[in-house]
């Protein structure tokens, strides 16, 4: 996996958990 790719996992988990 990418580094950056793990960012935007992240991103995306939180996004989620938020809403």
């Amino acid at each position: 996996m990418i580094e950056h790719e793990m960012g935007n996992w992240k991103d995306f988990i939180e996004a989620m958990l938020r809403k």
